[in-house]
């Protein structure tokens, strides 16, 4: 790199470090001044500085030194602050020449790092966003950092800020932001991440760049809706360069969506590389936010929705406690939600195998953009709904909701679990169809359910089993289903649709299982069957009973197991209690599906399979 380059790159630096905490240290004079910073990075200028010991102090470490009127115009941010105040400068005047003007040798960020101060104010700071039309002015008051010791802020106070939007369409919106407060600022790095590349052959580990962070009550929206949080505080925020700093990246993306036309294959594989390098340049510790609330003014001054504590980041799980819903079609409230497992690292191990070229970008590449949902979970759901064509609400109650997608193939996830457990809801009059109206008419007033579903690839095996299929009812029995097929290799996965087709077509059935346990169910679709048909109930059962015993022995040929099924079935219904049949491939690698699929009588498979029945 040349001189004049290291000398503008450290200008540069200088500069990021006054928009990033507004320590910006100006060159000293008499006239106004005006720095220009490195082409396509915008110009920075100071009209005045004021120096409380004089223009000819010697040096000025204690001294008060104030800027008056910085402006950095960084694309699309302009940072305006009318004044910079510095008390306690550890900075001689000469040394904050040299460093403005790029005569000092030493890297950027070690002239940063050697900036002390006691105490540095700002009465605002004004923030002018423009993106694709939309604009927006974010003005902060009272600003103050106290205690820079070698470019680390020990304590960094914004006492309060204003948020002025306007939409591409010229819809408008507002809000304030409270006190914010951010301690452990590592000024040095932090202007490092924005403005340097990570080396090439060297460790690029992730340092603090925040110790810790909070913002109190902030409110944001129009005549129409607005969102308010309580608080938001976190804990370590840390990062690590990239691969092109962020002043490279983000002219870069901003001239790709402002230049209207479909990128190509090549921009598109770089915007890609670029954005995962950058979501892989920043992670967060944990991180809380507090009363949370949507208001819709046609709905009245109260929330619509509301969550008392959300927290994330750092190694345990992501909750949301205490969620609420006031609408007219539905008033809910929900205990927690908690997601545990959730991560990015696919995704952006998805874009940079994109952005190499290891993958297509078509829809199977895209297969590999899915993020790992771990395991979620909902906790005590409990309100009520008007379902739809109804005007009376109905009563809903949910005791626990969990479901777990993990390890992903092609973005699939090939392990799967989910259960609900007592959804209890009632069934409504008035009901013709559906249903709720079957359910009615065997004599329930309401339903309590609860469920669960396992379903398991094994690459070693190359099976998948259905592990856990199963449905149960209070006052109505459990019924359950578990399977097992064989030779499902990887291409079951696959986006492309003919591997799937060729996949699935050498797939084995090996076995299916199903489980019924009757408590209630039976007696009353034998009553309500028995009330169609003009018969008695026992009569009913009755031909039920001998159908079991003759015709379905006849039917799949009188072998023993036939009759052995058709004894169970009888069984089953002249004391109904629990029902386990199984059917087992009598070859273990299975019965291939394209068998199944050309048969056109299922009889002519019984001599493929072995079945056990046995009521209980």
């Amino acid at each position: 790199m040349t001189r004049d380059k290291r000398s503008r790159a450290r200008r540069l630096a200088l500069m990021a470090g006054v928009a990033a905490t507004v320590l910006a240290l100006g060159e000293v004079g008499v006239s106004p001044l005006r720095i220009t910073l490195p082409a396509g990075e915008g110009p920075v200028s100071i009209e005045a500085v004021r120096l409380d010991r004089g223009l000819f102090a010697a040096a000025w470490a204690q001294s008060a030194v104030t800027l008056e009127n910085v402006t950095i115009d960084a694309g699309p941010s302009v940072y305006r602050m009318p004044s910079v105040t510095i008390e306690g400068s550890s900075l001689s005047r000469e040394a904050l020449l040299d460093a403005l003007q790029g005569k000092t040798d030493a890297p950027w960020h070690e002239a940063l790092a050697g900036v002390s101060a006691e105490r540095i104010t700002m009465p605002a700071l004004v923030i002018e966003q423009e993106v694709e039309d939309a604009q927006t002015t974010i003005t902060y008051a009272d600003l103050v950092a106290e205690d820079v010791t070698e470019g680390v802020i020990a304590r960094f106070v914004a006492g309060s800020g204003r948020i002025e939007a306007e939409g591409p369409d010229g819809r408008t919106f507002e809000g304030e932001i409270g006190e914010t407060v951010v301690e452990g600022f590592d000024l040095p790095f932090s202007v490092r991440w924005y403005t340097d590349a990570a080396p090439e052959n060297g460790e690029n580990p992730y340092r603090p760049i925040y110790r810790s962070f909070s913002v109190a009550e902030t409110r944001f929206g129009d005549d129409e809706a607005s969102v308010s949080v309580g608080r938001v505080s976190g804990e370590t925020v840390e990062g690590r360069l990239m691969r092109e700093p962020f002043t490279r990246i983000m002219p870069e993306l901003e001239a790709m969506a402002e230049a209207g036309e479909e990128p190509d294959d090549d921009e598109t594989r770089r915007m890609l590389g670029m954005m995962a390098d950058m979501m892989g340049a920043i992670r967060v510790g944990q991180v809380v936010v507090e009363d949370v609330a949507v208001t819709v003014a046609e709905m009245g001054g109260a929330p619509v929705f509301a969550i008392e504590r959300i927290v994330f980041g750092g190694d345990g799980p992501a909750r949301a406690e205490t969620i609420r819903v006031e609408s007219e079609p539905a008033r809910l409230t929900i205990a927690s939600v908690v997601s545990e497992g959730f991560s990015f690292a696919p995704m952006v191990e998805g874009m940079r195998r994109m952005a190499e070229g290891e993958v297509a970008l078509d829809a199977g590449g895209a297969r590999g953009l899915v993020p790992a949902l771990g395991t979620l979970r909902l906790e005590e759901l409990a309100g009520s709904i008007v379902p739809p064509g109804r005007t009376e609400p109905v009563d809903v109650s949910l005791a626990a909701f969990a479901m777990a997608a993990e390890d992903l193939v092609e973005g699939v996830p090939t392990r799967i679990r989910a259960s609900f457990d007592n959804l209890a809801f009632a069934l409504t009059e008035g009901s013709a169809q559906g249903r709720v109206a079957q359910l009615r008419a065997l004599g329930y007033e309401a339903v309590d359910l609860s469920g669960a579903f396992a379903a398991l690839w094994n690459p070693e095996a190359q099976t998948l089993a259905i592990e856990e299929a199963m449905l149960t009812g209070v006052d109505m029995g459990r019924f359950g289903l578990s399977a097992e097929f064989g030779d499902i290799g990887a291409g079951i996965f696959s986006g492309d649709q003919m591997a799937v087709m060729m996949a699935a077509a050498a797939a084995t059935a090996r076995s299916v299982s199903v489980s019924i346990v009757d408590e209630g169910l039976t007696e009353r679709l034998l009553e309500m069957q028995a009330g169609r048909m003009g018969v008695g109930a026992n009569d009913l059962r009755g031909i039920g009973v001998m159908t079991a015993r003759t015709m379905v022995p006849a039917q799949l040929g009188g072998t023993p197991e036939a009759i052995a099924l058709g004894e169970a079935l009888a069984t089953f219904l002249e004391a109904p209690g629990a029902l386990d049949v199984s059917v087992t491939a009598i070859d273990p690698a299975g019965i291939p599906f394209a068998a199944v699929m050309q048969t056109d009588d299922p009889r002519a498979l019984l001599p493929l399979v072995t079945i056990e029945a046995q009521a209980r």
